[in-house]
């Protein structure tokens, strides 16, 4: 009886380890990395600056926006997609002691920014447990983290097949050129934009008929950013509020209207302090499909070319 324990034991062992050494090995995949492409700056041991002159936050426009390297400034880009305003303003509270005194923090807003308050899927979460608090996690679960973040191989074992076949290392940020390369495909992947928040937000734009669910999204966010401005100011930090451009292919689907109402109504109901606005949204240096990865994002040279022009902004109107 002895032995057989002691067998039954050594087995048990032999899985654990295995189970923990496959773990390891799908955590090296892409499949697992790619989830945590936009954070890993947060939580390496050396990743975030210290005296950043200015820093932006905000979703995927704002990370694929900003690109500070070889200008005369010292910034960062903290721009995490897809994220919302208020792990932009969890992102700016974890980080601010990186930031140099009178530092401008850039509150990048988007098309739809308001009309998303939390996200509905868990594993839009998933990334924040590598260097966020407890406590700052809507809904954080240590359960959550054991299956999903710390040991997911082992509750998914169906992501083994990522160790036989894994998916390509997530290089969009590097890109150069658009991936859409006709005025067909630009066209498309506009329409493609605007399905996919029609659908999110059940609405239908650029004429939207805003639902309960809108109007309370849309409330979070606006006291969100203006606590966001607030807290920018009591620390001496100049907030700026940028609205960056898009293609001619995409802003062409929003009318003044919507733009008026829905983006720039918003945040002057936020902006009660008067921060400055600076919005791209239709200027013609930055709308050539060239400078974007499709009709919304800014590639490597569109992201360059923007930025230099941004900090020239800003000196000239004394806010860096």
């Amino acid at each position: 009886m002895k032995m057989i324990i002691m067998i039954i034991l050594i087995i048990a062992i032999f899985i654990v380890v295995v189970a923990f050494f496959v773990n390891a090995l799908y955590k090296r995949t892409n499949a697992y990395r790619n989830q945590f492409v936009d954070v890993r700056k947060f939580s390496a041991k050396d990743g975030v600056s210290d005296n950043l002159e200015i820093v932006n936050i905000g979703s995927n426009h704002s990370k694929y926006g900003f690109d500070y390297t070889g200008l005369d400034v010292k910034g960062e880009n903290w721009g995490v997609g897809p994220d919302t305003f208020e792990y932009d303003y969890l992102v700016l509270r974890k980080n601010v002691s990186h930031l140099a005194s009178g530092a401008t923090v850039v509150i990048s807003v988007c098309l739809l920014s308001f009309f998303l308050y939390r996200k509905k899927e868990r594993s839009f979460y998933i990334k924040y447990y590598s260097f966020l608090e407890p406590e700052d996690i809507v809904g954080y679960s240590n359960k959550e983290k054991i299956i999903d973040y710390s040991f997911p191989i082992i509750f998914h074992p169906l992501r083994l097949r990522s160790l036989i076949k894994d998916i390509k290392k997530d290089y969009c940020f590097l890109l150069k050129e658009n991936q859409c390369k006709t005025e067909d495909e630009l066209k498309k992947d506009a329409d493609f934009w605007i399905n996919c928040w029609n659908r999110e937000f059940d609405i239908q734009l650029p004429s939207p008929t805003l639902t309960a669910n809108n109007r309370n999204d849309i409330i979070q966010n606006v006291r969100i950013l203006k606590d966001m401005i607030d807290y920018c100011l009591s620390r001496g930090l100049k907030p700026v509020i940028a609205i960056l451009p898009v293609t001619d292919y995409l802003y062409s689907r929003f009318t003044p209207e919507f733009i008026e109402k829905y983006i720039l109504g918003y945040i002057a109901d936020a902006n009660k302090a008067g921060v400055p606005v600076m919005n791209y949204l239709a200027d013609k240096r930055f709308t050539n499909p060239s400078f974007y990865i499709n009709s919304f994002f800014f590639n490597a040279i569109g992201r360059k070319k923007f930025t230099k022009q941004f900090i020239e902004d800003l000196r000239d109107q004394s806010i860096l």
